[in-house]
């Protein structure tokens, strides 16, 4: 024996139901009295939607032109929850996440783009990478290179530090100027 719908929905997870039952439409011939009708049922899938339209209907099972354009309603009609829009979401949520952390560590990334910028900067002017200088005693070249990478380390930090900043600083505040009316 098959559980009833309110039976079914009170013993299982409502997100869960929602994203196995689906909208089905069809057009039932209900006899020359009753005439062609739209129905609408939630079933899980299509013979699942046939065999609850036949019960409502009263119908005959092996009489198959009573049923007809049996078919599953689109998602975009459907008011109904579903995982998609869950996960969604949570994308939204994610990418909103991960660019208010990118604001909020905005100096260090300028400090460290500007770090290896000037790292390539050093080792063109001097010819020389950190490996190479701890094996040679080349100081001028490794004074030049940290000096380099130092300096655009810091360039870029407060660079950062003054963008957001400039972004962060309070609106200008707006004067109402009325002009005096004459005695």
């Amino acid at each position: 024996m098959r559980p009833s719908g309110l039976f079914f929905i009170s013993f299982t997870s409502p997100i869960k139901t929602m994203s196995q039952t689906k909208v089905w439409t069809a057009k039932v011939w209900l006899g020359s009295t009753g005439g062609e009708i739209d129905a609408e049922v939630n079933a899980n899938n299509i013979n699942q939607a046939r065999e609850i339209l036949e019960r409502r209907y009263s119908l005959d099972p092996n009489d198959l032109n009573q049923i007809r354009n049996l078919k599953q309603k689109s998602n975009w009609s459907n008011s109904s929850s579903s995982d998609t829009d869950v996960e969604g979401s949570a994308a939204l949520i994610g990418i909103i996440a991960v660019l208010a952390l990118a604001w909020w560590l905005l100096p260090w990334m300028l400090a460290g783009g500007a770090i290896y910028g000037g790292y390539k900067l050093s080792k063109k002017i001097t010819g020389e990478d950190i490996d190479s200088l701890g094996k040679k005693s080349n100081e001028k070249a490794a004074f030049t290179m940290a000096l380099i990478v130092a300096l655009s380390g810091s360039v870029g930090f407060f660079g950062g530090k003054a963008i957001k900043g400039e972004f962060n600083a309070p609106a200008p505040a707006v004067e109402e100027v009325v002009p005096k009316e004459d005695l």
